[in-house]
């Protein structure tokens, strides 16, 4: 088993800025060059062929291994415990990896050393890595057993298919070079000028419901001072094991905001998040309630505008993070954050949003949009979450147009407030919305509930 430490390169991997999350998720511009779609990459990884001839040159001879930098690759385990750790069938997340040769070099995915940079938008791996880390399960299937790129939430995945970029003709096309189900073992191909192909994996059924088999809700609650972080139905269990009396909400705000930058365009200023804060009954703090991109903070080193050392090599929040909400951001789905932040009262708070307010810090145009007293009858911080779990669980997708941060706040300040006439804050957002109080107050559909128990 080959285990390599990825502990010193905490930023290697944070070059696609945090704003730029949302900014792209409003209008579907691209991140950066690793996120670019995979059959549009650069020609180095293309396999030329001829119509009717798999004749190519031979790869070099020497063929140094450079170790991906990884939490853990070669670890390939029983069948029947890969069975139990990933079992058969269909619903679990998809997820998508580069896999490279072992002579391959980039300047921007590889360090001087030719080591592959850790926990990439798109993971990345070398060759011999990710295939001495497949195990085969009692039923015949193969599975990923390692942890893919230093994403320690990226284990025990199924294979599902190996492809690459071809052009036959002088027309590109993706060649499928081996599926789930074929006799022969999954291999990177030989003898082919190929320096890179595109492997595609299936997590189980579990994840496409929470982050942990078990424990449904892409939702999770971070405490600064006790330095804990919680997430899913484990969020119950948690109040239920602290020590201090139930918090009940009295009062919560719609905070709207553009990201801060030097030099806005047009379209940046139209660009803002939502978030709600919550004030509480006869106690000091404030805690603030966002829906974002899943994986938006576990995938980005745990860096928070709501907190002061969000430029901290390593941030509070991301030590207190577990494994499991550590993997690549996904734009087509949602999580809640609900956060309690330092500000002792809501006065505080405003005075840290305008400590950090300008081109060059982290905000701007901060407004708080709507404020109003809790109503509701049931509003202790135990309902809350009860809340939010059904919310994220009656529909775990995220989408530019109709559900995002905005319809998540128009919707939560409806639900505390009683004030039905809420929208979302931005006039593009109204257009398509549509009110789901429904979705905090009725249990998730049997399929989410099926899936959560695989």
């Amino acid at each position: 088993m080959a285990s390599h430490s990825s502990l010193d390169d905490e930023e290697e991997y944070l070059s696609h800025g945090h704003p730029a999350l949302y900014t792209s998720a409003a209008f579907g511009t691209d991140l950066g060059e690793e996120s670019h779609d995979w059959f549009a990459g650069s020609e180095e990884s293309v396999l030329h062929e001829d119509d009717g001839s798999d004749a190519e040159d031979a790869r070099p001879a020497d063929r140094r291994r450079k170790e991906s930098t990884a939490d853990v690759y070669g670890a390939v385990l029983p069948a029947e415990l890969a069975s139990s750790l990933v079992p058969a069938g269909d619903g679990g997340l998809v997820w998508h990896a580069a896999i490279v040769a072992e002579d391959f070099r980039s300047k921007s995915l590889c360090r001087a050393d030719g080591t592959i940079k850790p926990r990439r938008p798109l993971p990345h791996a070398r060759a011999s890595d990710f295939f001495s880390s497949l195990s085969r399960t009692s039923d015949g299937r193969w599975c990923f057993t390692g942890v893919l790129n230093g994403w320690p939430a990226l284990t025990n995945l199924e294979l599902l298919s190996l492809s690459v970029k071809a052009v036959r003709l002088g027309r590109p096309y993706i060649k499928r070079l081996w599926a789930a189900g074929a006799p022969e073992k999954p291999a990177f191909p030989e003898g082919k000028k190929v320096q890179t192909i595109r492997v595609t994996l299936r997590a189980p059924a579990w994840s496409a419901a929470g982050y942990a088999a078990g424990v449904p809700g892409f939702v999770f609650w971070y405490e600064p001072f006790a330095s804990r972080l919680a997430y899913g139905t484990r969020l119950l269990r948690a109040l239920d094991e602290a020590a201090e009396a139930p918090r009940m909400a009295a009062r919560a705000h719609v905070l709207a905001h553009r990201y801060a930058k030097e030099h806005e365009s047009a379209k940046d200023k139209l660009v803002y998040h939502c978030a709600v804060l919550l004030e509480w009954e006869a106690r000091e703090g404030v805690s603030l309630v966002e829906l974002a991109w899943w994986g938006g903070l576990g995938g980005y080193g745990g860096k928070s505008n709501w907190y002061a050392d969000k430029d901290a090599k390593r941030t509070a929040l991301f030590s207190a993070m577990p494994g499991e909400l550590k993997a690549p951001w996904r734009s087509n789905l949602s999580e809640i954050r609900f956060l309690d932040l330092k500000a002792r009262s809501f006065a505080e708070f405003k005075a840290y949003l305008a400590e950090y307010t300008g081109a060059k810090k982290r905000f701007l145009d901060p407004t708080i949009a709507c404020s109003a007293d809790v109503r509701l009858t049931h509003r202790s911080q135990r309902h809350i979450f009860e809340y939010l779990l059904n919310y994220v669980r009656n529909d775990t997708h995220y989408s530019e147009a109709t559900r995002n941060c905005q319809t998540f706040a128009a919707d939560f300040f409806a639900l505390l407030s009683g004030r039905h006439n809420v929208e979302p804050f931005s006039a593009v957002n109204r257009l398509m919305y549509k009110r789901h109080l429904d979705w905090f107050l009725c249990d998730p559909p049997p399929s989410a509930a099926k899936a959560a128990e695989h």
